[in-house]
């Protein structure tokens, strides 16, 4: 969750044990990191889950909405596809160098689930190698600036062939 007027942010992991108090409690914290300041909008980013048999994160999802509007919020989600001008837009997104990564490449596929999943059983069978890919570009791009020069993002639109291709 995220105040824009002030750049307060809040990250919460919700496995429904807590739902009902833990959602108006995250809204709180947010907004009193946000000081005197009371512009800006409230946005919340919802995250992660997987298609289980109960559909457990499906209903969690719904429950933390229903939160969300009884508190009379509203959601926004983020801006990614301008429709007026057809294009999609990535980050910026910052991060840090952190070369101790590497050695989640040369883990074997059950290490690798068992310490970078929160579900270990649910994740998809591109799981690992998504995460070793990931890892490995992070590795080749220890900082963000060569990607989001002067804290831009980057720009892409659809080509007549349906691909997507960087704007410069």
């Amino acid at each position: 969750m995220k105040v824009y007027g002030s750049g307060a942010v809040c990250l919460a992991h919700c496995d429904g044990s807590s739902t009902r108090s833990d959602v108006p409690l995250l809204v709180k914290t947010v907004t009193s990191l946000s000081g005197s300041s009371k512009e800006g909008r409230l946005e919340l980013h919802l995250a992660g889950g997987f298609n289980d048999e109960s559909k457990t994160s499906h209903k969690l999802s719904l429950s933390i909405l229903g939160i969300l509007f009884q508190l009379t919020l509203c959601v926004i989600m983020a801006e990614v596809y301008d429709s007026s001008r057809g294009l999609v837009k990535v980050g910026p997104c910052r991060w840090s160098p952190n070369l101790d990564i590497a050695f989640w490449l040369s883990q074997d596929d059950d290490t690798i689930l068992k310490y970078l999943s929160t579900s270990p059983l649910a994740e998809p069978p591109h799981f690992v190698q998504h995460t070793k890919t990931t890892i490995q570009f992070l590795l080749e791009h220890p900082s963000s600036d060569g990607l989001f020069p002067g804290g831009q993002p980057q720009l892409y639109h659809r080509t007549e062939t349906g691909d997507w291709e960087r704007v410069v």
